[in-house]
């Protein structure tokens, strides 16, 4: 029976992969949640400028109304740099999650390619040692069969 000694490795390498994977996907499901807030804010910012572009539009100019639209407009760049920086470090530690998962994938990957290499180097010297132990049967009932009984007629 085939019992591949580094077994204990390859699981714990397993598991370390698993978590790394699982990691990434946190990361990717911040990075979405950040995306859907980039989104909300532009929303946001369109929906400002109309409301400036309105109330500049009309005949008369609404001092009071134009200046808190632009405080509004201005707070809301303030709110875009700072999702900016949010995506950045969102799409970095997705960054590094992708190439931590290539690691532990290919640390997986080369002890399976290992195991197999060596299964199927058992699988081999079990088939020689059938054979061979058939060939010696086969030789020794051959043998048997052509040798004199021993007794003198």
């Amino acid at each position: 029976m085939f019992r591949f000694r580094l077994d204990p490795v390859l699981r714990l390498r397993e598991r370390h992969r698993d978590l790394v994977r699982a990691t990434l996907a946190e990361a990717l499901r911040l990075r979405e949640l950040v995306a859907a807030r980039e989104r909300a804010h532009a929303d946001e910012v369109a929906s400002g400028q109309a409301a400036l572009r309105d109330a500049t539009a009309a005949g008369g100019v609404d001092v009071q109304t134009t200046l808190e639209l632009r405080a509004y407009l201005g707070r809301l760049r303030i709110e875009r740099a700072e999702l900016d920086r949010s995506a950045a470090l969102a799409d970095e530690q997705v960054a590094v999650c992708r190439r931590a998962l290539t690691e532990a994938d290919r640390r997986v990957r080369t002890l399976e390619i290992l195991r197999d290499k060596q299964r199927d180097a058992y699988r081999r010297d079990e088939r020689r040692r059938e054979d061979r132990d058939a060939t010696d049967v086969w030789t020794a009932a051959r043998r048997f069969a052509t040798e004199p009984s021993g007794v003198s007629p």
